[in-house]
This record gives C-alpha cells, structure tokens and sequence, in this order.
C-alpha cells in the first residue's frame, strides 16, 4: 500500500475550513423575487417548512471538508491503524471534562466556527430563520425556540 505523504500546516487546513464555510450559506440562498412596487410591504409568513435536503447536503459538504483536513494532517493518519472499538471505547470515556487534549486553536476558534456553521446551516434553511435580519430585539431569538436547559430537561 502506498502512503500518500502530505505536508500540510494546521495554518493552511484552518484558512480552507473557513473559506469551505463561507461558501456553505452561498448554497443555501436563493434568489428573491423582486417586487415590481418597490415600497416595503408586509412580510409574508413562511408556507413551507425546513429545507432538510439542502441542509443535509451542506451539512455533508461541510463534514467531508473537516475530514480531508484531518487526513492531511500526519498524525491523524498515524492513529488510523490499530484495533477500531478499543480505541473507540477509550476515547469516549476519557470524554469527562472542556481539556480533550486539543490545543487553543482548536478550543477556541475552531469549534466555535464549526458551531457557528452548523447553526448558520440551520438558520438559512429554515424559512422563517433565513428572513431574519441580526438585531438585539426579541425577533431574533423567538426565531430559535429553547430547546432546553443545558442539562437535558425541557424548557
């Protein structure tokens, strides 16, 4: 088997993550129609429901771009070999506190972006979510209703 030796900065796969990401709400939008009035009129409430194909589709783009980044990263290729559901078990137990051995970068940029992602994925395919503009009014957060506390009871 031929081993495909990749050089690769941390530096570098961090930029493509972030320029994969920029592109994920690019895919979800589409084009308004253009009122032939041009004075504001009511919004009009979303008929349709959660675009789960579109999201599915980003969401898939998006985890195949975090899997090439880590295949080109040495030591990620190093620890593929090795019995598969020992390791498995291994590593979901020492799953216990915020220091899972990642570094600052990973911490605390780069899982918040991916978080933020995720939720852009969300927002833009869903259709009361995707006409909301940033703003400190209530609007904004009434559009994602609390799922729960934090500590798996319900709201």
């Amino acid at each position: 088997m031929v081993m495909l030796r990749l050089s690769v900065s941390s530096g570098r796969i961090f930029l493509a993550l972030v320029f994969l990401a920029m592109l994920c709400p690019a895919v979800a939008q589409t084009e308004a129609e253009v009122p032939a009035d041009p004075t504001p009129s009511k919004p009009e409430e979303p008929t349709e429901g959660f675009q789960w194909g579109p999201a599915f589709l980003q969401s898939g783009i998006f985890l195949s771009a975090q899997h090439v980044g880590r295949m080109a990263q040495a030591k990620t290729r190093a620890e593929l070999s090795g019995p598969f559901w020992s390791d498995y078990f291994q590593s979901v137990s020492n799953l216990h506190t915020w220091r899972d051995g990642d570094g600052f970068r990973t911490n605390y940029l780069a899982h918040p972006i991916m978080g933020a992602i995720a939720g852009n994925i969300e927002i833009f395919n869903d259709p009361s979510g995707r006409r909301l503009e940033f703003d400190l009014s209530s609007k904004q957060y009434l559009a994602k209703p609390p799922q729960g506390d934090g500590l798996g009871r319900r709201l």
